[in-house]
């Protein structure tokens, strides 16, 4: 899909790459708020947003991929499109 119609492919891959940071931002939020209330209720639970933190650097290197797609993305980074 990215050769035939790369305008369909890089607003999903957007979305996607965004869902994936929510994702890993949010288990990194639970934890730190765990971890500063002292809370004991979440032991059992804890290693299931410690492995979604884990699925940032997947995220930073997606984001960097979606930088070659900006100008599909972003009407400002084409470089081919003039403003006044």
């Amino acid at each position: 899909g990215l050769f035939v119609s790369p305008r369909g492919v890089w607003p999903q891959s957007l979305l996607a790459v965004f869902g994936l940071t929510c994702a890993g931002l949010s288990g990194a939020v639970f934890v730190a708020l765990h971890h500063l209330t002292g809370a004991r209720w979440g032991r059992g639970l804890l290693r299931v947003p410690e492995a979604m933190v884990g699925v940032l650097p997947f995220a930073v290197v997606a984001t960097a991929i979606l930088a070659f797609g900006a100008p599909t993305l972003y009407a400002w980074a084409d470089p081919r499109v003039t403003y006044r």
